[in-house]
């Protein structure tokens, strides 16, 4: 069936190129701006073009990461799983295997 990695951001493609089984989080940032550049980007996002559309490549950074810290004097944004939170350092780490995946049959086949 179809990884259904990419899309859990409910039906946008907010990391279009996950995979549930490299065990590696894709990792998304994007820079400080204004809310009508934010609202331009909207329709990109639905598809996951954000990360491909070159006149976003210098607000919009991607990586496939195993782990990284983010340390900011100023308060950052963090999104995980829809929920909105604000730090000042962030600590993200894959451990391969920790949890155990069930998709359901046919789902978004």
């Amino acid at each position: 069936g179809r990884d259904w990695s990419s899309d859990v951001c409910s039906s946008d493609l907010c990391a279009p190129f996950a995979d549930t089984f490299d065990s590696l989080a894709d990792f998304v940032i994007v820079d400080k701006i204004s809310r009508l550049k934010f609202i331009g980007m909207i329709k990109g996002y639905e598809v996951g073009a954000h990360l491909t559309n070159k006149k976003y490549e210098k607000i919009v950074h991607y990586r496939k990461i195993d782990k990284v810290t983010l340390e900011s004097n100023d308060q950052l944004v963090v999104c995980l799983d829809g929920e909105i939170f604000y730090y000042n350092k962030v600590e993200v780490e894959v451990i391969h295997n920790g949890i155990k995946m069930l998709f359901p049959k046919n789902k978004h086949e």
